[in-house]
């Protein structure tokens, strides 16, 4: 009688196993063949995610590869119109830029270059190029090393767009009123001054700049660099900013005891009020509605 129930469990046992190998062997059977190359595929993927260089929050390996690339194809176009230290800066702009702010502030970049033509005889050079994107380089910078917090993320942001944008009518609205400006006004006294004066405005360069910097501004938010707040803010304090700096050219540009105040001076002077100005204007704006629906929640 135990002989047999002996028998009896190793078979049940034995049963069992054959159970459970061909229970295996069905699952194996249910894997597609397929199963490694789209594995190897994912894995592909996953590498091209971390180096595609157009995803949030770009690496410096992604925006050196992008950056490179488009300065290595364009470079026959851009040394036709920069010196080849403008050429350099302009790449570290532009890596710093994607870097900071991805392809959008990339972008930003190469517009304003593009509508920022100038008189200038020859091609741009260092310091042409730094004075144009120092201080946009500056809030790059500050947005990579997270300075002030996530709450300064998006100052940073529209800090170095306002930056571009007050530079870009400046230049705008210079060039313009030279060329087209029926009279211009001294701004400090209003009286008539021959065309391109130190501090002297006209109707059509003020309006062309004003054009320009809303162009500029609409860009951006249509790439979600900013949204509409940033981009009325953005447009205001560039033209105030470039109002002071009619101020410092007419009151202390080329006078006795100011001669370090040159153009390249006053130009980032005139920037740095530009972005500093939108930075502040958007913190008080911000503070304001989160009192205001503080308020309104209370009640």
């Amino acid at each position: 009688m135990r002989e047999k129930l002996g028998r009896g469990m190793a078979a049940n046992g034995e049963s069992a196993k054959q159970k459970k190998k061909k229970k295996k062997k069905d699952s194996k059977d249910l894997i597609p063949a397929d199963a490694g190359i789209l594995s190897s595929q994912g894995s592909l993927v996953k590498r091209v995610k971390k180096w595609w260089p157009f995803r949030p929050s770009s690496s410096w390996e992604s925006a050196a590869i992008a950056t490179c690339t488009i300065f290595v194809f364009c470079a026959p176009v851009l040394l036709s119109g920069l010196s080849v230290p403008g050429f350099l800066s302009l790449f570290l702009i532009s890596l710093f830029t994607w870097r900071a702010f991805e392809y959008q502030g990339f972008l930003i970049v190469v517009l304003y270059f593009f509508l920022a033509m100038t008189e200038k005889s020859g091609r741009r050079g260092l310091g042409s190029v730094l004075g144009s994107g120092a201080v946009g380089v500056l809030c790059a910078f500050a947005a990579i090393t997270g300075l002030g917090g996530w709450e300064w993320e998006g100052l940073w942001k529209l800090g170095f767009l306002t930056s571009f944008c007050t530079k870009l009518s400046d230049t705008i609205s210079s060039e313009i009123g030279k060329a087209y400006g029926k009279t211009t006004y001294l701004v400090t006294t209003m009286s008539t001054v021959p065309p391109g004066t130190e501090g002297a405005v006209s109707l059509e360069g003020t309006l062309a700049g004003l054009l320009a910097s809303v162009i500029l501004s609409a860009v951006a938010c249509a790439l979600n660099l900013t949204d509409q707040t940033g981009t009325v803010i953005c447009v205001v304090t560039a033209q105030i900013a470039n109002l002071c700096e009619s101020f410092i050219g007419a009151a202390l540009q080329g006078h006795e005891g100011y001669e370090w105040i040159t153009d390249g001076v006053v130009n980032i002077v005139n920037i740095m009020i530009g972005a500093t100005l939108a930075i502040l204007m958007r913190r008080l704006n911000d503070k304001i509605r989160n009192s205001h629906e503080s308020e309104a929640g209370v009640l």
